[in-house]
């Protein structure tokens, strides 16, 4: 094979999506008994500081820019299941939750513990009420 890509698509079962990141977003089929589609997405939390990536130009890095291009993103999936990573639980209804709710989804999340500056960082999972 000439590419990861290709290396890694002749591995995988037929019924199983790889996407290519050069044609990003990917197109996912709809929906089908027996089938679900599941996406998983680090959306940099809110407050990411990015120190060390001074190679991301200022202008993109506040969440308000961030915001709602991840939102936009996770619209255009349609995914039955959607797995957010560095979601803050103190800001979780506004940044994600009354807008996926409306959308179809209810959710999940480990417990806030409170204790430390990283500990409300959590991953959260997003399902279809209509599928599950």
């Amino acid at each position: 094979p000439s590419s990861t890509m290709e290396a890694a698509k002749q591995t995988q079962p037929s019924n199983v999506q790889l996407c290519d990141p050069s044609s990003w977003p990917p197109q996912l089929a709809a929906s089908k008994h027996g089938y679900i589609s599941v996406v998983t997405f680090n959306t940099l939390r809110r407050n990411f500081t990015f120190e060390w990536a001074n190679w991301v130009n200022k202008k993109y890095r506040s969440w308000e820019h961030r915001h709602g291009i991840v939102l936009d993103l996770i619209d255009s999936l349609e995914a039955d299941i959607l797995c957010l990573q560095e979601v803050e639980l103190r800001s979780l209804e506004d940044d994600y939750a009354k807008r996926l709710v409306k959308l179809g989804y209810a959710y999940v999340h480990a417990k806030w513990k409170g204790k430390k500056d990283c500990d409300f960082t959590k991953p959260l999972i997003f399902y279809k009420t209509d599928r599950f």
